[in-house]
């Protein structure tokens, strides 16, 4: 890995860092194969630029690339023995990212965008199957783009409020010419292979510090998260069972509560936090059952993905002493 930084001017500063990976013959002992290859490359450009004086308070800019290239096997399983290529199942699994990050503090407020494009393409081949090639995920690519603003008001000397929002565009799309849709129809009546969200975010945030030493925060939000390639599109018929994304998959929606306590003395800090979540769409892994009769699908039934409706809580406590 190197990183490099650079101060062109007064206030402004530049970075760049690239990593690369490689890790061989990775043993997963709780999965049914091994990595023979993992290999990441990593490429980050940053900028920043902090005024002295101006409604522009801060910019600051992240550009960044990454690419995985990764071969699993059971070569060293006793699944493995007799098998005609000297292993029973492998999958070679490629994703690569390219994206950035802007966002600038205007007085009290901070506007921020967010764009990236997400690859990802997996094929598996297994001897039960004739080594015929499946492409489990079918060159799946999803483009999101994100807008967010957050203003940070001075209530008080010892309260600090923050409110925040956001506004994504995501869109998957799987490549129709390797996409399982025999798969799809079978298990979920569909035959789609892109779908497109919109969703918004927001977030309230109160603090309030009693003394110098204890800091009570509350907060409400409610938030969104996209499914990925694999929920929407996987597909890979297996002896026993198939496994099948759900195209249709809606974006899981959580609106919840925080409560949270700091305390300082001295060397010691200790920081305790309660939190539930009411989530509209929880995508759940299931047994799915075949809807329709379709050539080639042999199987009763498939494990695949659902969205169901589901109440999150717990609460965490953390201590530190120097």
């Amino acid at each position: 890995w190197t990183r490099m930084y650079f101060e062109p001017a007064d206030g402004h500063e530049l970075h760049l860092s690239y990593a690369r990976q490689e890790s061989d013959d990775v043993l997963y002992a709780t999965l049914m194969m091994d990595a023979a290859f993992d290999n990441t490359d990593r490429l980050v450009a940053g900028y920043r630029w902090d005024p002295e004086s101006g409604l522009i308070r801060g910019v600051r800019a992240t550009a960044y690339a990454t690419r995985v290239d990764h071969w699993m096997v059971d070569t060293l399983r006793m699944t493995a023995t007799g098998a005609p290529r000297g292993w029973s199942m492998g999958t070679q699994a490629n994703t690569q990212i390219i994206g950035g990050t802007a966002e600038g503090d205007l007085g009290p407020v901070t506007v921020g965008l967010e764009a990236y494009t997400r690859n990802w393409n997996a094929w598996t081949e297994m001897a039960g199957m004739g080594y015929m090639r499946q492409y489990s995920i079918p060159d799946v690519d999803m483009d999101v783009l994100g807008l967010s603003a957050r203003w940070s008001p001075v209530l008080a000397p010892r309260t600090r409020l923050e409110i925040g929002g956001r506004i994504d565009r995501v869109s998957t799309a799987a490549d129709p010419n390797k996409a399982n849709v025999a798969l799809y129809y079978a298990y979920h009546g569909l035959e789609s292979t892109s779908r497109t969200d919109t969703e918004p975010s927001f977030s309230l945030r109160i603090g309030h510090t009693f003394g110098n030493d204890f800091t009570l925060t509350a907060g409400l939000s409610h938030r969104v998260r996209s499914p990925d390639a694999r929920e929407r599109y996987f597909g890979l018929k297996r002896m026993g069972g198939d496994w099948v994304g759900n195209p249709e998959l809606a974006p899981p929606l959580a609106t919840g509560a925080e409560l949270g306590l700091n305390w300082s003395a001295g060397s010691a800090f200790v920081s305790a936090t309660a939190w539930a979540d009411r989530i509209d769409g929880y995508v759940l892994v299931y047994r799915q059952q075949r809807i329709n009769m379709v050539p080639g699908v042999m199987n009763p039934s498939a494990q695949s993905y659902t969205n169901v409706d589901a109440f999150v809580r717990g609460a965490s406590l953390d201590a530190a002493m120097a």
